[in-house]
């Protein structure tokens, strides 16, 4: 649904597209990346996020999709964390501890094992 109150359209250098479709220009925004493995190559994921009016093309008309990812100022919003994420980072974390410890213990085991020779 989009909104009756024109905002300015984003400025944002790379993540802003327009596609047009019969007479309408769609505002499009890019949120991410989707790796094509057959082709080798990125590409972008883009979202709609308003309609560009004709007669003021610095103006569109919002949809849900501006208040989703930009904020009111037409900054992108940071993206929360999702589950997956969080869980990676926290993983991460502890892996990169482990792995000191036991690189210690493996070198002083290695240690050890000489002196007995």
């Amino acid at each position: 649904m989009y909104s009756n109150q024109p905002v300015p359209v984003p400025d944002i250098p790379g993540r802003i597209s327009f596609r047009k479709y019969h007479e309408t220009r769609y505002v499009q925004l890019k949120v991410g990346n989707k790796y094509n493995r057959e082709r080798k190559y990125n590409e972008p994921i883009r979202k709609t996020i308003g309609i560009q009016l004709e007669h003021m093309p610095s103006l569109m008309l919002p949809n849900e999709n501006y208040e989703l990812y930009l904020s009111e100022e037409g900054k992108p919003m940071e993206q929360p964390f999702n589950s997956a994420e969080s869980e990676f980072i926290q993983n991460r974390a502890m892996y990169t501890q482990y792995a000191d410890f036991f690189n210690e213990l493996y070198f002083e085991i290695k240690q050890q094992s000489r002196r007995n020779l």
